[in-house]
């Protein structure tokens, strides 16, 4: 469990961060921190570039064509003010993202959240061109009892993921390939793909030999 701070402020340091001519603006060795002291690692990213248009960029408009992130290693406490919260583990991120417009297009998204293999691609799209304000308005000034409940499941899982064994060098494997509108999250599509083998839980003597389930969900309204 890395070392974390209840304090809100958060410092980030770069060894490199330039311009390449036909790859973008590239950082890397980036370090993202939980405060000012530097004690607490919350995310370490390898090599991130940012495809700009420079010319959308000084006329102020969405500049952003594309991201993309390599070797990376996020830390997510699901409760930032609980200091025994469980946190939420993303490492070997690999993924790159486009923006064209009005969606967020996920090309391929690879990592290991709590030690299972995740695989994402899809769309996120909007009426409008995306901007900052998305995050905002699916993230933020969100309900106390939803965001509760949300923690809450969210805790559930990561400590369930604790009790499961398998062998660490073939993990259990998650594929998802989603369409969602940010304006009316309701007309969400989605297929799940979840593959294992020889997986067992804590104080279990039963093992699944292989598991293999796939799932398409359609019309996924928020729970209530």
């Amino acid at each position: 469990r890395p070392p974390r701070s209840t304090q809100s402020r958060s410092s980030a340091a770069s060894d490199v961060y330039k311009r390449q001519p036909l790859d973008g603006l590239v950082a890397r060795n980036i370090r993202v921190y939980s405060d000012n002291t530097r004690t607490s690692l919350v995310a370490s990213i390898n090599n991130i570039t940012l495809d700009i248009d420079l010319v959308k960029l000084l006329r102020k408009k969405q500049f952003l064509n594309a991201v993309e992130f390599r070797d990376t290693n996020i830390f997510l406490p699901i409760d930032p003010n609980l200091e025994t919260s469980e946190i939420i583990k993303i490492t070997d991120l690999k993924a790159r993202v486009r923006v064209p417009g009005k969606s967020i297009e996920i090309e391929n998204a690879n990592c290991l959240i709590n030690g299972i293999q995740i695989n994402v691609t899809g769309s996120l799209i909007q009426k409008d061109n995306i901007d900052s304000s998305f995050l905002t308005k699916n993230f933020g000034n969100q309900d106390s009892e939803k965001l509760r409940k949300r923690r809450a499941l969210l805790t559930k899982v990561t400590k369930e993921l604790k009790k499961i064994n398998y062998d660490y060098k073939n993990p259990p494997s998650i594929t998802l390939k989603v369409v969602a509108n940010l304006n009316e999250s309701e007309k969400t599509i989605a297929n799940i793909n979840f593959y294992g083998e020889d997986i067992s839980r804590k104080g279990s003597s039963y093992q699944i030999n292989v598991l293999d389930i796939e799932l398409s969900l359609i019309h996924i309204s928020e729970p209530t």
